[in-house]
């Protein structure tokens, strides 16, 4: 599924969200922008996940089952968030 959002001071930020889900637990995240803008994101984390993660390269975020885990950071074209529901 794709998310393509006008920001408030111009430009678009669309991400992409790949999964083979439910044969994999997996969850990719991409990010295709013309340039760097700042974006909060709210990924919900679904209650059943056991010991989810939020990586975006050597980074990882606060991830719960049942909440929703926070991104705020300046997103730039090419940026790859991988969720892992069940670990």
């Amino acid at each position: 599924s794709e998310f393509i959002h006008r920001h408030t001071t111009g430009g678009i930020v669309k991400l992409i969200q790949q999964t083979a889900y439910p044969q994999s637990s997996e969850v990719i995240l991409k990010c295709e922008c013309g340039d760097t803008r700042y974006l909060d994101v709210f990924i919900r984390i679904p209650e059943w996940a056991v010991n989810p993660t939020v990586t975006h390269g050597n980074v990882k975020y606060v991830a719960r089952p049942g909440e929703y885990c926070q991104i705020s950071r300046k997103w730039k074209n090419g940026d790859v968030f991988v969720i892992e529901l069940k670990n």
